[in-house]
Parts: C-alpha cells; sequence; structure tokens
C-alpha cells in the first residue's frame, strides 16, 4: 500500500515526511528506502475504543549503518486518530480528548522523563510505550507510537476479572506510576504543579454536565436493577441515597482536590489499558496505554477504579486490605528509590485517603463495570451515526440491565463491598475543619492518619471514625455537619489526643453498660429498609453473673430506702 492510501485512513497531516522522519529516528540508519506492509485499520475489541480509531501497519527501513553496512529494520507502529464520522467525534467530544493526551505526552511525561533522568538509578518508570509522532488541530489529530505488539504484549479480556497475581502486577504498575508524581512533587513542586495542572478535566466537569448527566441516569437504572435483584433490600436504599447526592456534581469537585495524595493520574484504568507481556501465564511486564483522560488528582481515583472495574469481586472482599499494602509496599519503596522519605505517604494515610475518595472511585465504577460487562452484541457500531452533529450520547451509548444473573451479581457485590463516612463528607470538608480550628488560611493538608473507633455497644445510634489532619498554612467546637436525614455526620475536635479517655462503662450505668461485647448484637446485621420492633434488636437477658444482678438490685434498694420510689 501507498504513502497516499495510509495518509487517506489516518490524517491528511501523517504524511510520507512523517513517516520518514519516525523511520531515520527509531531505525538509526542512514540513506533509507523505505516500504510499507501489514497495514491494519482495525485493532480495538468492539467497545474499547469510543473516542478514537486505530491503525496498525509495519514500515520496512533499508539504509546503511553507523558501520557503513547495509541493514533492514522492521518498525511496528500504531496510530490512534480522530474516527471518520463527524456525528461520532461530535458526540464523544473526541477532540477534547485528543487535546488532552497530548499534553500529557508533550508536557506531562517530558517533565517527569526529565525529573527522573536526574536520578541516577537503573529501574526506572518507562512502562508507557514510544510516542513517534503527533499532530493536534482539532481537525486531523493523530498520535502515532510505537506497537508494542511485537514484543508479546497483548490485552486481557475486560469481561474477565482480573485474578491475585495480574491484580498485584498492575497495583504495583500504578504505584511506579504514582510514585513519580508524589517525589517529583516533593523535590520540585513548582515543576510539578506545572506540569500537572497543565491536563485538562475531559470528563467530569460542570461544563459537561449536560453532556454526560443523562447518560449517567441509564447507568443509575441498570445499577440499580442488579442491586435489587442480588442483595437484600438495605443495599438499594444505600444506593439509591448515594446516588441522590448529585453524583456528578460530588465526583467534579473531587477531580479539583489538591490535597498531600493529588498526583497526575491515569484516568482511565479499566482492563483494555493495560497490555501484558508474560513468562509463561505469569505477568512479567505491563505497559499503561490511553492517557486521554488523564488529571491532576487523587490516587484513590485511580485505586479505587481499577480494583473495583477489573478485579474478580470474591478477591476484593477476601484481599482488599492485601491489595492496599501491596500497593503501598511499591509506593513507599519507589518514593525512597527516587529520594523522598516514604512517609510521605503512610499506610494509615493511604487509607484515610481510599475513605475520602469512595465517592469519585464507585460513581467511576458504576460506569466502567457496567460498560466491561457488555457483550459485544449489546454494542453498537458508532460509525453508524448519521448527519454531522452530535447527538446525545445516551442515545447511542446503550446500557440495559443484565439479563444474566452472573453479570448483576459481580456489579451488586462491588456495591455491596464499598464503604464511606457520608458523601457530604468530602476533601473540601476537611479543609474547612482545619481551617477553623487552626486559623490558618492556604491550607496544606500534609498528612491524615486514622485511629480506633468506639467500643461495640457503646454507640446505638451512629458510627465513628477518628483521624488526625496535619497541615500547614498562613496564619491568618463543632467543626462541621451534615444533617439532610440521609447523609448526616458531625465533626468535632477528638479530645482523647489531649489525654481524655472514657470510663469503662461497667462501673457507671446500668442493665446496658453491664453487657459484654459478645451480647450486643451488631446492628448492620438488621435487614430490609423499614424499622424493626426495637426489642428485637436491642436483646436483654437476666444476668447470669451475681455480681451484676446486685449491682441493679442495690440500685433499687437504695432508692427504695431513700423514699425515692
Amino acid at each position: 500500500m501507498s504513502f497516499e492510501e495510509l495518509q487517506k485512513i489516518i490524517s491528511p497531516k501523517f504524511t510520507q515526511e512523517v513517516v520518514r522522519n519516525i523511520a531515520d529516528k527509531v531505525s538509526g540508519l542512514s540513506e533509507t528506502e523505505l516500504q510499507i506492509t501489514n497495514i491494519e485499520d482495525t485493532f480495538s475489541k468492539n467497545g474499547d475504543a469510543y473516542l478514537s480509531q486505530i491503525c496498525r501497519f509495519g514500515v520496512n527501513v533499508k539504509g546503511k549503518n553507523q558501520s557503513g553496512e547495509e541493514e533492514i529494520v522492521f518498525i511496528p507502529i500504531i496510530v490512534k486518530y480522530l474516527p471518520k464520522n463527524v456525528a461520532r467525534r461530535k458526540t464523544y467530544r473526541s477532540t477534547v480528548f485528543f487535546e488532552n493526551e497530548s499534553i500529557f505526552y508533550e508536557k506531562v511525561w517530558t517533565a517527569f522523563k526529565n525529573f527522573y533522568k536526574s536520578k541516577e538509578i537503573q529501574d526506572k518508570f518507562d512502562n508507557i510505550p514510544l510516542v513517534l509522532s503527533i499532530w493536534i488541530d482539532g481537525s486531523d489529530d493523530y498520535v502515532a507510537m510505537l506497537d508494542v505488539s511485537y514484543q508479546g504484549y497483548k490485552n486481557v479480556d475486560r469481561e474477565s476479572g482480573l485474578d491475585y497475581d495480574h491484580t498485584v502486577a498492575i497495583l504495583k504498575l500504578l504505584a511506579g506510576f504514582h510514585s513519580l508524581s508524589l517525589a517529583f512533587k516533593d523535590q520540585q513542586p513548582d515543576l510539578f504543579e506545572k506540569a500537572a495542572s497543565s491536563l485538562k478535566e475531559t470528563y467530569f466537569d460542570e461544563k459537561y454536565r449536560t453532556w454526560y448527566a443523562r447518560f449517567q441516569e441509564r447507568l443509575f437504572v441498570v445499577a440499580r436493577d442488579a442491586v435489587g435483584k442480588e442483595l437484600p433490600p438495605v443495599y438499594l436504599e444505600k444506593l439509591n441515597k448515594f446516588i441522590s447526592i448529585d453524583l456528578f456534581g460530588e465526583m467534579c469537585k473531587s477531580c479539583q482536590g489538591r490535597g498531600p495524595f493529588a498526583v497526575v493520574t491515569h484516568g482511565d484504568v479499566w482492563v483494555p489499558n493495560f497490555l501484558i507481556k508474560y513468562n509463561g501465564t505469569t505477568p512479567e511486564r505491563i505497559i499503561l496505554i490511553d492517557f486521554q483522560l488523564s488529571r491532576y488528582a487523587s490516587l484513590s481515583n485511580d485505586l479505587i477504579f481499577f480494583l473495583y472495574s477489573c478485579v474478580d469481586i470474591d478477591l476484593i472482599e477476601k484481599h482488599w486490605d492485601d491489595f492496599i499494602i501491596e500497593y503501598h509496599q511499591a509506593l513507599t519503596k519507589n518514593l525512597e528509590k527516587y529520594g523522598s522519605d516514604r512517609n510521605l505517604a503512610t499506610l494509615e494515610a493511604l487509607q484515610a485517603e481510599l475513605r475520602t475518595g469512595m465517592v469519585f472511585g464507585v460513581g467511576a465504577s458504576i460506569e466502567a463495570l457496567i460498560m466491561s460487562l457488555l457483550s459485544d452484541e449489546d454494542i453498537g457500531d458508532l460509525n453508524e451515526i448519521e448527519g454531522e452533529d452530535a447527538v446525545p450520547v445516551e442515545t447511542v451509548w446503550l446500557v440495559h440491565p443484565f439479563k444474566e444473573q452472573k453479570k448483576r451479581e459481580r456489579f451488586a457485590k462491588m456495591i455491596k463491598h464499598a464503604k464511606t463516612i457520608s458523601p457530604k463528607f468530602t476533601e473540601q470538608t476537611l479543609f474547612d475543619i482545619v481551617n477553623k480550628k487552626s486559623g490558618l488560611s492556604d491550607v496544606k493538608v500534609n498528612k491524615i492518619e486514622t485511629g480506633a473507633s468506639s467500643k461495640k455497644g457503646d454507640s446505638y445510634l451512629s458510627n465513628v471514625c477518628r483521624f488526625i489532619i496535619e497541615a500547614t498554612g498562613k496564619n491568618s467546637v463543632i467543626l462541621s455537619s451534615w444533617i439532610d436525614g440521609s447523609n448526616d455526620y458531625i465533626a468535632m475536635l477528638d479530645v482523647s489526643y489531649e489525654g481524655y479517655g472514657s470510663a469503662d462503662r461497667g462501673d457507671e450505668s446500668l442493665v446496658m453498660s453491664l453487657l459484654e461485647d459478645d451480647e450486643v448484637s451488631d446492628l448492620d446485621a438488621i435487614q430490609g429498609v423499614d424499622a424493626v420492633p426495637l426489642e428485637t434488636v436491642w436483646i436483654v437477658h437476666p444476668f447470669k453473673e451475681q455480681n451484676k444482678r446486685k449491682r441493679i438490685a442495690n440500685m433499687i434498694k437504695f432508692a427504695v430506702d431513700k423514699n425515692f420510689i
């Protein structure tokens, strides 16, 4: 096939000169002759690429090496380019995503490589394919990269939940990527901020509400159906409360956060964006691709998104803590390798960050998990969109309740596992608390450490979460509360750190205080969405221990002797 035919497939800007520059750069040969071969105008599995089209081809480069000898080098190339269907392009706002990906490669990744090249270390993070050429003008956009499939890298099926080994391997990959941001931000904050802030939000921004919100409502229909059919009613009630908080708005706010764990995230860490090279059946090396949704936000966004949308749910239920520890160990190891203090990211602070980030993580996973469970026949041909104008995305991105129980169960278990303090307890709440208590302005939260909650039986009407915030800022009671009947919380100063502690409840009150831990019911085990008779869950029985019976009897005797009763 000729250069002109290849140009017609990809972009008018993908010229013979562009291909020749790529060939000279990669081959290192001079006096070259080029031959285009192995052209494939389709690559992605149906449903894996909505925003672009893919073309793969090879270039045989014949020329002279540095010794003057004739040599032939084969260069495999993969090019991502704007869809030729104009209505599809406009419907999915493809040009916005192409622009953001070009920013990542040309500004962010360039700055990151300059940072790690300054380090005298052997094992550097280079798990991103070599970019060969980029053109962005909003009409003829393309991104050309080295095609690593010729090195043995391949995709994993998006419908199959990842096993333990794959999960740990990808978590270590993400830790390596995120650690670059944390170390760069720690050591060269101005350069990092300039690079990271150049990224543009392509999805969760208020200006895209009308584009996405109606489609999100369709996702909620699928979510409600799965949870309603596969879990007790209490979980459907919790899901309804979660998605009734203006979830899109809360996710937009989450993407604007700039706390201690704010990094350059990948933004779209579902299975098709990992290319894996195997040693037998064991993942040996992984390449991270497709940075069109990359953003400057909390690393918890990537972490929760990946775990909930990609990993076998039974593994999540059994090994969630193990996975977080694996990620944290890799993260801190990399921080030290790059010359930063491992205490930039303590395990306790990371766990607190994950709790704060659950709103975004679960919200993003609702879409990603539903889309990953779609079969090929459920996914329409986007090139059949007619005309040259955008159409509502929900009219072409069609999702329906799952017919298969297995898929409903997979989604429902994700919702069951997800936990959070309250959707209204946001990162901004933390900043407001620090500001109110400390009197500081321009607050920067450096570290969050969680502590113990209440003893079982101490708190029937609420749950308790304790944490310490370490923050810095400029010099300039109840700290925060939210009451709406669904997401209520009250945040107060924890005076236990001033030496205050609770007395043993067994010495200061009566029947309820004399109950042992194993006599106190698990109130979270109450099923359904309706109130039940209090006496069926607040269960008390005559005491077997004589000292407890005497404690009650002496109180009654004293009241009678004093004529109080």
